[in-house]
């Protein structure tokens, strides 16, 4: 590995502090827009930012904690590489069936929801909205109700509980479980999903066992693009149980 070297740049206007001889040898991250370079950059940006009074202090606080005043006097194209950066780690996502209402005949309408609330980055603003909407869709949902479930295709695992989505069956879960995915209205998006977690029968003698390999193979060719195979053993509703 070699470096090279050459003189410290003249110091910039704004006082940026001129680099060390050590500093100049250590090697620069390679990922340009990480975190950290972020908020380095955002050292930067406020050491430009000409002093404010009292009444306007970046670092005051408010009823839901500190805020940071001086976040909209950022560029633009920084403020949506932050909103980026503040996107959550991917996410375990467990869908179920919810009775909806009955029609005017007595059908059940079933809709699809889930107890993962959808990242707080989407409502935060219209930038954020921007940003946060291009990873995480609408998705999975019935012809009677609307996708509910903000889901990344691409970094969320969907997972899929033959005990939670089988809400009319009361011997074989497995087979109602493929009936209601088969069902489903997005079907599109289904087709998207690239990481999927099955929970297994705990009970290996059970005829309907889904841990068959056929069994298997069917979610996997309903789905179509899984990338990424998880088998549960066992669902543990809090820490503690066996």
């Amino acid at each position: 590995m070699s470096f090279s070297y050459s003189s410290a740049p003249p110091s910039l206007p704004w006082g940026y502090p001129e680099r060390t001889e050590e500093q100049r040898l250590v090697r620069q991250p390679s990922q340009p827009h990480s975190r950290r370079v972020l908020v380095l950059f955002c050292a930067t940006i406020l050491q430009m930012t000409p002093a404010i009074s009292n009444s306007d202090d970046p670092t005051s606080t408010s009823s839901h904690g500190p805020i940071f005043t001086l976040f909209n006097r950022l560029p633009i194209e920084l403020q949506l590489k932050i909103w980026e950066a503040a996107l959550p780690d991917p996410r375990v996502i467990n869908i179920r069936e919810q009775r909806l209402r009955k029609t005017r005949r007595g059908r059940d309408m079933v809709g699809v929801t889930s107890d993962t609330k959808a990242p707080s980055v989407l409502f935060a603003c219209r930038d954020s909205y921007s940003i946060a909407s291009k990873f995480y869709i609408p998705s999975f949902s019935f012809a009677d109700s609307i996708p509910e479930t903000y889901f990344d295709h691409q970094r969320d695992t969907l997972y899929l509980r033959c005990d939670t989505f089988a809400l009319f069956s009361y011997y074989d879960y497995f087979s109602e479980t493929m009936d209601e995915l088969e069902y489903l209205y997005d079907s599109a998006n289904l087709k998207r999903v690239q990481n999927l977690a099955v929970l297994l029968d705990p009970d290996p003698d059970q005829v309907m066992n889904t841990g068959t390999p056929d069994r298997l193979a069917n979610i996997l060719f309903l789905f179509g693009n899984i990338k990424n195979l998880t088998l549960v053993l066992g669902h543990f509703y809090r820490e503690g149980d066996n």
